[in-house]
């Protein structure tokens, strides 16, 4: 039974997440529209810190790279919808 307490603590650490700094990349996008997607991932017990500045950083290099002089950041939402029956 002691074991089992002792262990307890290590048990909670491993199950507790932690914040791990992530990195955006472009992963798709079009030229045509001027739109760039951004990305990253994260594990299921990673609670992920962003950098927006980051973000700006890299659609701008993609952008710049297809002729553009800059980007801008937009947030969108996306919803999954369902039909009830």
């Amino acid at each position: 039974m002691k074991k089992i307490l002792c262990l307890l603590p290590v048990f909670m650490l491993m199950l507790s997440s932690c914040a791990v700094k992530k990195d955006w990349a472009a992963t798709g996008g079009s030229r045509a529209d001027a739109t760039v997607r951004l990305s990253y991932s994260y594990g299921g017990f990673e609670q992920p810190v962003v950098d927006e500045a980051q973000a700006l950083a890299v659609a701008t290099q993609r952008c710049q790279s297809w002729g553009y002089t800059g980007a801008d950041l937009r947030t969108f939402v996306i919803a999954l919808c369902s039909v009830c029956t």
